[in-house]
């Protein structure tokens, strides 16, 4: 007599179910990231972040104790 294959349907194992769970966790930490990203940048495009950027370089830039390259 010719066997009979059974399909039967497998639970996915523990170390799948990590892996599965660790994938989702990993995708929402990059988008989460991606997303906080492209806010920021969005914020820096306004005039309140063109200014913020402005005294920030202004104030980096200018000021005592900045060594400067003398030439040779």
């Amino acid at each position: 007599m010719a066997e009979e294959t059974k399909t039967e349907t497998l639970r996915p194992g523990p170390v799948r179910r990590i892996f599965r769970v660790l994938g989702w966790t990993l995708l929402a930490l990059v988008l989460l990231i991606l997303a906080t990203l492209a806010s920021a940048f969005g914020m820096l495009q306004t005039g309140w972040g063109k200014r913020e950027i402005a005294s920030l370089a202004s104030g980096a830039l200018s000021g005592d104790g900045k060594t400067h390259l003398r030439q040779l």
